[in-house]
C-alpha cells in the first residue's frame, strides 16, 4: 500500500509490499526519563493545546503548515521534502524505521501519524504523549483528515477553510472534465525497476483513484477490494487498460529517460490497449503519492494526462 504514507508516503511503495509487514520497532524510548517528569503543557489558544508538535508523515507535515501550525513543528519524518521550512528540522526516520531515541529528545507533547505505528503509540501513552492518527487512504478520509489535524493542534476554524476550498477547488477541476466516455486508467505506484514484476497499482477506493475520477478517468481495476493491489502479467491482460500512468513522484526525469522507463510495457506487453496506442506516461511531480496541499496540482497534471490520452488514435 502506499499511503499508509503512499504508502509512508515518500518512501518507495515497493519497500512495503516487499517486506509485506511493517517492521517492529526495536529501540525503546531512550528519553523516557524526560517524559515522565514532562510538566504539562499549555498555550494559547486554549489550554492544553500542543506547543512541540512531531510529524511522521508528509501529508500531516504539508497540512500542519497549511494550517498555521508549522513553528510548532520541531520533527518530521524522513523523506519530508515539502513546504520548503522544512529543510532544516530533524528528520526521525519513516515508517518503518522511526528514530524513537531522537523523537524522544525532542520533547514533544503531540505526535501526529498517518497510519498506524504501534510501539510507538503504546510508549507514548503510557508516557503520557498525546499520539493523533490521521487516515488518509480514501479522499474522503483527506478531507477529514485536515479538520482532524486542526482539531489537534487547536486550529479548527482553519481545518475548516481548508478543507472547504480544496473540495470547491476539486468541484471546479471536474466541471472542466471533457463530456463523454471515460478512458480505463491504470495507475501504477510501484514494481520492480527494467521488469513489471512487483507493480502495486491504486485500487478503485484509493484516494488517487477518486482523483483520477475528479481529473476525468476511470480506475481500469473496477471491482478490486485492496487499496493497492497487486496487479500480476496476467490481470494486467484481462484489464486491458487504456492508458497507463505510472508515479515516480521522487524522480526528476528528462523525456528520453521517461521514454526509457516505459520501454519495458513495450518490450513486455505490447498487445496491451495503453501501449498500442501509446497511452503511456510518467506522472513525476513530488507530490504525486503524497494526500497533502498539493493534492489539487497533482489532479490537474492527471487531468491533462487524460485529455491527451484522448487524442491519440483508436480511442
Amino acid at each position: 500500500m502506499p499511503p499508509t504514507d503512499p504508502v509512508s508516503e515518500g518512501e518507495s511503495p515497493r519497500s512495503y509490499w516487499a517486506i509485506g509487514v511493517a517492521l517492529l520497532l526495536v529501540a525503546m524510548f531512550a528519553a523516557a526519563g524526560w517524559f515522565l517528569s514532562r510538566p504539562n503543557v499549555t498555550a494559547e489558544p486554549g489550554q492544553g493545546v500542543a506547543v512541540r508538535i512531531v510529524s511522521m508523515a508528509p501529508s500531516v507535515t504539508e497540512w500542519l503548515f497549511e494550517l498555521g501550525a508549522g513553528p510548532r513543528v520541531v520533527g518530521v519524518s524522513e523523506f519530508t521534502e515539502f513546504p520548503p521550512q522544512t529543510s532544516g528540522l530533524p528528520r526521525l526516520g519513516g515508517h518503518l524505521d522511526p528514530n524513537v531515541e531522537q523523537l524522544a529528545a525532542l520533547r514533544p507533547d503531540l505526535i501526529l501519524t498517518m497510519g498506524s505505528l504501534p510501539r510507538v503509540s503504546e510508549n507514548a501513552e503510557q508516557l503520557g504523549i498525546e499520539v493523533v492518527e490521521v487516515p488518509m487512504d480514501t479522499l474522503p478520509q483527506v478531507l477529514d483528515g485536515i479538520e482532524r489535524i486542526g482539531r489537534a493542534v487547536g486550529l479548527e476554524s482553519e481545518a475548516v477553510e481548508a478543507r472547504q476550498e480544496l473540495e470547491r477547488e476539486l468541484a471546479v477541476l471536474a466541471a472542466q472534465v471533457e463530456l463523454g466516455r471515460r478512458p480505463t486508467v491504470l495507475l501504477v505506484v510501484g514494481r520492480n525497476p527494467g521488469t513489471l514484476s512487483g507493480l502495486y497499482a491504486a485500487g478503485p477506493r484509493a484516494y488517487l483513484s477518486e482523483v483520477l475520477e475528479v481529473a476525468g478517468g476511470h480506475n481500469a481495476l473496477q471491482g478490486e477490494e485492496a487499496l493497492w493491489p497487486a496487479v500480476s502479467a496476467e490481470r494486467l491482460v484481462r484489464t486491458a487498460p487504456e492508458v497507463i500512468v505510472e508515479f515516480l513522484p521522487r524522480t526528476s526525469m528528462t523525456d528520453a529517460e521517461r521514454r526509457a522507463h516505459l520501454e519495458v510495457w513495450r518490450r513486455d506487453m505490447p498487445t496491451l490497449p495503453a501501449v498500442r496506442r501509446g497511452a503511456l506516461f510518467v506522472l513525476d511531480h513530488p507530490g504525486g503519492l503524497i494526500p497533502g496541499t498539493r493534492i489539487l496540482e497533482v489532479t490537474a497534471a492527471l487531468a491533462a494526462l487524460v485529455r491527451e490520452s484522448k487524442r491519440l488514435e483508436n480511442y
